[in-house]
């Protein structure tokens, strides 16, 4: 299923959690303004997709072999029609979709840039889940806390639950087949692009201590990063960071005009343009000295953001490599 701009240059691949579906978006309005083509693509068993027939075989292999294939066809068609010039792909992974997505990347890691992975499992479990979901089978808690903070996405939460239940237990059976072997977890050192891991602080079944630590430890260039006071949702808190690094050269939005507003603390090591107010205007003179990082960067100096180095400067900062960001007293 295609959502917000589909004659995006971008295309961002979205892997669905269990139980889930295609047909989500964590912010409609903001995913149209970044201008981006999301791209969600049902596992056997959800939705409208064929359910595995009857002694088939239920692999996370497979399912990112077909996605390749059919992301090479994409790109096949895109090229000639060069009022939408496809160029490159950003993928995201949600729940025991970022399972599939991590496999996906690890096979085809010329497929893709970008890689954003939200409340992974390390050991996913699906042995208690069956239709009809319910939010809470995703870590959603305090539904009208929810619904206040980010108005609407409930609704849209129900309608991909339900399309996930279109087929009864399909997909999940799916699921908990492709989930018995851990062997992805051997094959994480083969992705080769950047990858950031979002957790929810308060998610119930996952969390960045023990599954964003094991799964961060193997991809060569991860970073894990935290939502406070954030169960099954945090897709949808960080939703603008997440588009940042699948997409970062699209949304060139003023940021009074952006969907959603700052949220300091999300990591303890976020930029300085990420992670606090815009500083006053400095003179020439002053312009090329250090400032302060706020206590939230562990008290570093940093150049200003878009100084000194060059670089494009990191969404979510530069956390280590397997280690998640603490905040410092």
């Amino acid at each position: 299923t295609g959502l917000a701009d589909p004659a995006s240059h971008r295309l961002v691949v979205v892997f669905h959690p269990a139980p889930g579906a295609s047909r989500f978006d964590p912010d409609p309005a903001f995913t149209r303004h970044w201008g981006v083509h999301l791209l969600g693509i049902e596992r056997p068993g959800y939705g409208a997709s064929e359910a595995v027939p009857t002694g088939g075989r239920a692999s996370f292999e497979e399912f990112a072999d077909d996605v390749a294939e059919y992301l090479r066809q994409i790109r096949q068609s895109a090229q000639e029609l060069p009022t939408i010039p496809f160029r490159s792909v950003g993928v995201l992974g949600w729940g025991v979709g970022a399972v599939a997505a991590s496999v996906f990347a690890a096979r085809h890691p010329h497929r893709l840039d970008a890689l954003v992975l939200v409340d992974a499992p390390a050991h996913p479990s699906l042995d208690d889940l069956h239709a009809p979901f319910r939010a809470a089978d995703l870590g959603i808690r305090d539904e009208a806390r929810v619904d206040a903070a980010h108005p609407g996405i409930l609704a849209r939460v129900h309608r991909m639950l339900d399309d996930a239940a279109g087929q009864g237990d399909s997909g999940i059976e799916f699921d908990r087949a492709a989930c018995a072997s851990s062997a992805w977890l051997d094959d994480l050192d083969d992705i080769t692009v950047p990858a950031v891991l979002v957790y929810g602080d308060d998610h119930p079944f996952v969390d960045r201590a023990t599954d964003g630590s094991l799964i961060a430890a193997r991809i060569p260039d991860a970073r894990i990063a935290h939502v406070p006071e954030t169960s099954g949702l945090a897709v949808a808190a960080v939703w603008s960071r997440i588009l940042e690094h699948l997409a970062p050269r699209h949304g060139s939005i003023p940021g009074g005009k952006r969907g959603h507003r700052p949220l300091p603390g999300v990591t303890s090591r976020l930029s300085a343009r990420s992670a606090r107010p815009a500083a006053p205007r400095r003179s020439p003179a002053q312009a090329g000295r250090t400032s302060r990082a706020p206590p939230s960067c562990g008290g570093r100096r940093t150049p200003r953001a878009g100084r000194g180095t060059g670089r494009r400067r990191h969404p979510w900062g530069s956390a280590r490599r397997g280690r998640p960001a603490t905040r410092r007293s």
